[in-house]
């Protein structure tokens, strides 16, 4: 066993004690729905993390050929002066963030698929550190 096998051993063991603490705090959670009256809400935000992309009219005229630099900075300015320069969501805005409120069936149906997606991700850790001779 060398240097480097134990320090991914080590990584992987530290993720494996996250995903310990994630899955105990989840198992609570739906203990406390289950067995108790509860308000829930859901809330999830979605940030588009992809940058921007060119598009084919912001380097075209409308006849189809190139702008000019000075025509692309004009064209730029006049969008950004009427609010049009940006396409890009922003997630402050109220079409990025999804609110419900939830009753007890869909609440524990959504932290099932959490539990799931937690516990897999655990065994497929685990399975590695065996792969590198290591158990728990």
């Amino acid at each position: 066993m060398n240097a480097k096998t134990l320090e991914i051993a080590t990584i992987l063991f530290t993720k494996i004690q996250e995903l310990d603490k994630d899955i105990i705090r989840i198992e609570k959670q739906a203990m406390l729905i289950a067995n108790r009256d509860c308000d829930i809400k859901l809330s999830l935000q979605i940030k588009d993390l992809t940058p921007p992309k060119s598009k084919k009219e912001d380097i075209l005229d409308s006849d189809g050929s190139l702008l000019s630099a000075l025509e692309e900075i004009n064209r730029a300015m006049m969008n950004s002066y009427f609010g049009l320069g940006s396409t890009q969501p922003d997630t402050k805005k109220p079409g990025n963030e999804i609110k419900e409120d939830l009753n007890i069936t869909e609440a524990l149906g959504i932290l099932s698929i959490l539990l799931r997606c937690k516990q897999k991700s655990r065994n497929e850790l685990i399975t590695e550190l065996d792969k590198l001779g290591f158990s728990l």
